[in-house]
């Protein structure tokens, strides 16, 4: 029955004692009559469901005179099918799993496709999405010609066909494991008995040590596996001094170089100094580090941390991180890095160290994140053309809107 009919009811006690009028008064108002079942899902009502799915008639034969979708919904299969198909779209992107079940209970013989489940996915809705996988038409040799709806048979009272989902990959993406992850899913579909197999095991547990949920991570781990041993890559820099503590960046050279970025990002440059030593002297073929290094060249600009920058630009591998940059032609690379930051210091040291060019392509970086400073800075240590500078100003024009003093730059300072 409607709430509004039970509250309104409250007022009129000896009519509110029979039921059945509370029941009468309500099929009489009838759902709107133009509702589909999939808007009302929004609202997550399962009574609202219940209301609307009663008031519909079964067969063509028994539709009701005038204009209602309650006379389409149990009666003609291809609303039918249609309507299971955006209801388990709208109830799965909501995560309300006792609505999903409520639909694959009265619906019949239907098939959704894979697509219902994207928002649910999106979002990292274990349960709904392991409910469903259950349901997947291509598993248990299903036969979805003979198991859909079909108009010759749809309708019959005692017939209930199952509704299935058709799945074509697998349930699993990395961004649904992160989710389920962070939404804490992941575990408890797991306690409660859920499959999963060791890649999406592992990238479950490198998520957590990436968040420091150390405790969901310990859940995960298999029986007789250390959560260290997921760690590689890890970017949380508690996971990195781990690491280090308990030995694993002195065997693991690799592992140690790919560390220095995260770190540098992190401002932590005595911890990167005693992983160097570690590896001191570095082995005659270290390309790894070098790699890492010119990465870590990147995190520092990126930072504004010019004290680290310098450490790195002075240690040996600083020399080989700048020969491959020039090789590559990406020298304006921390350029542009450091103008997008608006790190004038980290400019003037890069300038110095012949490690800036390529500077209309930085200007129009500086300009449109918004860096007057560092737009000034290039201006003071470039000459630019005559069609460089219409350029910028055109630049200038196109984002005034989010940056005003960035016009009054270009009007007094690009002649």
């Amino acid at each position: 029955m409607l709430t509004i009919v039970a509250l309104v009811l409250r007022t009129h006690p000896v009519v509110e004692v029979l039921e059945q009028s509370t029941h009468a008064i309500s099929d009489f108002l009838g759902p709107p009559p133009s509702l589909m079942l999939s808007e009302a899902c929004q609202f997550g009502s399962i009574r609202l469901l219940n209301w609307i799915w009663s008031t519909c008639c079964t067969t063509s034969s028994t539709r009701r005179s005038g204009w209602s979708l309650s006379n389409y919904l149990r009666s003609d299969s291809n609303y039918h099918n249609w309507q299971f198909s955006k209801s388990l779209e709208v109830a799965a992107g909501r995560g309300d799993l006792p609505m999903v079940k409520w639909l694959l209970a009265h619906f019949s013989g239907c098939e959704a496709p894979e697509s219902v489940c994207s928002t649910a996915q999106e979002k990292g809705y274990v349960h709904i999405l392991w409910f469903l996988w259950k349901h997947q038409s291509n598993c248990r040799g299903y036969d979805s010609k003979s198991s859909t709806c079909d108009s010759a048979h749809f309708g019959e009272a005692d017939v209930k066909r199952e509704c299935t989902i058709k799945f074509t990959r697998s349930m699993w993406s990395l961004e649904m494991i992160q989710k389920a992850i962070e939404n804490g899913q992941f575990v408890e579909c797991v306690n409660e008995g859920m499959y999963v197999d060791d890649g999406v095991r592992e990238a479950a547990i490198k998520h957590a040590l990436t968040l420091g949920k150390f405790d969901l991570a310990q859940q995960l781990l298999p029986r007789g596996s250390c959560m260290l041993d997921y760690a590689a890559g890890c970017p949380n820099i508690e996971v990195i001094e781990w690491m280090f503590a308990c030995g694993y960046l002195r065997r693991d050279g690799n592992l140690a170089a790919s560390t220095i970025p995260v770190i540098t990002s992190s401002g932590r440059l005595e911890l990167a100094e005693m992983i160097i030593k570690l590896h001191s002297p570095l082995p005659e073929s270290h390309e790894y580090w070098t790699k890492a290094w010119s990465g870590s060249l990147k995190s520092a600009c990126s930072a504004g941390n010019l004290k680290f920058l310098q450490w790195l630009m002075d240690h040996p591998l600083g020399e080989e991180a700048r020969e491959i940059m020039r090789s590559n032609k990406r020298k304006n690379g921390l350029l542009c890095v450091a103008a997008e930051n608006g790190s004038v210091d980290i400019m003037d040291y890069l300038y110095d160290n012949g490690l800036a060019e390529d500077y209309d392509e930085v200007m129009k970086i500086a300009i449109t994140e918004g860096q007057t400073s560092a737009a000034k800075w290039l201006i003071h240590h470039h000459s630019f053309d005559a069609k460089s500078k219409r350029y910028i100003r055109a630049i200038c024009r196109s984002v005034e809107n989010g940056y005003p003093e960035l016009l009054s730059f270009s009007m007094s300072s690009i002649r």
